[in-house]
């Protein structure tokens, strides 16, 4: 089992976290407000920026398989809300609105 880190304060869209989520990887992540697909305690973690406590939201989840599994598990059941057409939607009320 592998853990997906994004210890990014900046990403336009967030692809490489619904990405994660679909291939049910446990996420763990310092930005609370980049993706729609990580819930804290629930599929990952957030952690605070800086390496030490990336580091301590890695090694939780390493060292627990049954947290692996549990966190896995949801990633799967939150990237099935984001489908491609559900995200193209999104995309053209964002457009729509902006114009």
């Amino acid at each position: 089992m592998n853990v997906f880190t994004f210890p990014s304060l900046k990403d336009t869209q967030g692809w490489v976290l619904h990405e994660a989520a679909h291939a049910g990887k446990p996420i763990v992540i310092i930005d609370k407000e980049v993706s729609e697909v990580v819930k804290d305690g629930v599929n990952g973690y957030f952690a605070e920026n800086n390496p030490e406590s990336v580091a301590e939201k890695v090694i939780a989840i390493l060292k627990s398989p049954k947290k692996q599994a549990e966190f896995s598990a949801e990633s799967k059941k939150l990237a099935n809300k984001f489908t491609e057409r559900s995200q193209v939607k999104k995309l053209e009320k964002l457009y729509a609105k902006a114009n």
